[in-house]
């Protein structure tokens, strides 16, 4: 016979699951919608039991998907996205979106293709290093200095990630409502990973449905597996060592919004 939890559990477990609420909509406050399951455990004081039970209740009700049990999990791995506020009205209009992605060039229909499975991850990041990409700065130049900020966009999860966006649409877009950065800079994925500095992660498309994150550890090894090889027109191209193998690294990736 199940043993009825004691009062005082049931109103620990009551409490977590205020703490817990109060935590996931502060993400979205900060316009995060995909949580690290080191942010439910500060979120809900380590609590699993209630933890996993609100979590669930909260699927039940369409308001978000578990990624993969966050009580098995490692702390840096992405347990959950949020699809809407927890009981409460968002202060952002129409945030969280799940609106329809529609690809405006190449670069956006690989990361769609491989988002929905029909891509190999390493022909994807081999493919994008050589793309443009496009990035807000606060000037018309980037500097290879890139950790002294305000320097591009800086968006905060539970790391510090360099912003870039898959065409100019995209970029403007996200211009209009981050008045401090004036500037577009279009360079290749690669010119940009050269320059990132350590402890830096990588995310093109931020808060978009498709899109590619990559943590700083990520992005450093890979920076680190990348070169440049001459093309027969005398111009150089960015390339993968074949050591490189992603797919070996899949928790450090996501590519799902």
């Amino acid at each position: 016979m199940t043993k009825k939890p004691s009062k005082a559990q049931m109103e620990r477990d009551e409490s977590c699951k205020r703490q817990l609420k109060s935590g996931i909509n502060d993400y979205l406050d900060d316009r995060v919608k995909r949580i690290r399951r080191s942010g439910l455990a500060t979120s809900g004081n380590g609590n699993w039991p209630a933890i996993m039970s609100a979590l669930k209740e909260w699927e039940s009700r369409g308001l978000l998907k578990i990624l993969t049990n966050p009580e098995k999990a490692r702390d840096d791995a992405i347990c959950i996205e949020m699809l809407q506020y927890i009981d409460r009205e968002s202060q952002f209009e129409g945030w969280p979106s799940m609106d329809e992605f529609i690809p405006e060039n190449d670069l956006e229909s690989a990361l769609l293709k491989a988002q929905q499975g029909d891509l190999p991850l390493s022909d994807l990041l081999a493919y994008l290093i050589n793309q443009p990409i496009f990035v807000l700065n606060a000037t018309n130049k980037l500097h290879k200095d890139l950790e002294k900020r305000p320097m591009a966009v800086w968006f905060q999860s539970d790391e510090d990630l360099v912003a870039a966006f898959s065409s100019m649409n995209r970029a403007i877009s996200s211009q209009q409502k981050n008045s401090g950065f004036k500037h577009i800079i279009e360079l290749p994925c690669g010119e940009l990973l050269e320059i990132i500095a350590e402890g830096l992660g990588l995310v093109i498309n931020p808060f978009m449905k498709v899109g590619l994150q990559l943590s700083a550890a990520y992005t450093l090894e890979m920076k680190n597996f990348m070169g440049r090889n001459s093309t027969a027109d005398g111009k150089s191209e960015f390339v993968l060592d074949k050591a490189f193998i992603p797919e070996v690294h899949r928790e450090k990736i996501w590519l799902e919004r």
